[in-house]
């Protein structure tokens, strides 16, 4: 009898103490800025499946997550922290889970052309995008492109310019993204290699 209760009571501190470190690293995930590239492990919070950024030159930037518990799919969203590539909070965004694990077949299920531009060009003044999907056993993948994207990327593009409009519609998000994305070439300077 003694030994039960001993392995209770030392199950019971495990718990306890494993509780205490979740709450100490949702609370980093919080309240302290973090690269936004590496994964952060919280009980419960799932994997992460997905990971689309947003990074215009004069407006708030975000990285938007769809992460993957069991068959539930839910959406989180983080917001960089000024002039950095450092991103603060980690807010869960409403968005039904069948929509987010439909997004996530559309883009894995896309074929395309992996050359980027080769135009000895820079640019500046426009947005970066950067779209990123997580598998098991390390496999992972991770497009980035600016304003202007290679034509041949236009399929994985025009999805996530749908996803950030959808996730525009969460009430959480700026409504300025859409007019934003709309008029992004406008605001754009790009440059050649005579230019520099």
């Amino acid at each position: 009898m003694g030994n039960r209760r001993a392995r209770e009571f030392a199950k019971k501190q495990a718990d306890e103490a494993s509780k205490l470190a979740d709450e100490a690293e949702w609370n980093r995930v919080q309240y302290e800025p973090r690269p936004y590239q590496p994964e952060f492990h919280v009980r419960g919070l799932g994997l992460r499946r997905l990971q689309l950024v947003e990074q215009p030159s004069f407006e708030e930037a975000a990285v938007f997550e769809l992460r993957q518990v069991d068959d539930d799919w839910r959406l989180y969203r983080s917001r960089f922290v000024e002039l950095s590539d450092m991103v603060l909070g980690y807010q869960r965004l409403e968005l039904d889970s069948r929509t987010l694990r439909a997004m996530f077949a559309r883009v894995t299920s896309l074929t395309l052309p992996l050359m980027p531009f080769l135009i000895n060009s820079g640019g500046a003044d426009g947005t970066l995008f950067e779209l990123a999907v997580f598998g098991d056993l390390h496999s992972e993948w991770r497009f980035r492109w600016w304003s202007d994207s290679p034509p041949q990327w236009k399929p994985l593009v025009d999805a996530a310019d749908e996803m950030l409009e959808a996730f525009s519609g969460t009430g959480t998000w700026s409504t300025a993204i859409a007019r934003r994305r709309r008029t992004a070439k406008a605001c754009c300077y790009i440059w050649d290699e005579f230019d520099v």
